[in-house]
């Protein structure tokens, strides 16, 4: 319901569905549902009232998102031996983009 809805907006507001829009106009929509969320945290994800926030919730309790907020090699759930706990982690490879 609420991904149609935004379709629906997307629609109303830009004529042409949010599929369509750019990732900035498509980032704006949700952000605007979010806003009236009032959200002070991010709950766990079968407790998400908007699928926007439930996919910010997924994504930032994932392995991926600890790496990137840390800059470096994290691995959160990859065990590793133990004497190699005390080594600080690896940084994340650059892709070029900045």
């Amino acid at each position: 319901t609420q991904l149609d809805e935004l379709d629906r907006t997307a629609q109303r507001t830009r004529s042409r569905p949010f599929a369509n829009l750019t990732i900035a106009q498509r980032q704006s929509l949700v952000q605007a549902d979010l806003d009236t969320l009032k959200a002070d945290r991010l709950p766990p994800v079968a407790r998400c009232p908007h699928v926007g926030l439930a996919l910010l919730s997924h994504f930032y309790g994932s392995d991926a998102a600890i790496d990137l907020c840390y800059e470096a090699q994290i691995l959160r759930e990859n065990c590793r031996p133990l004497a190699m706990s005390s080594r600080k982690p690896l940084p994340l490879a650059r892709s070029g983009r900045s």
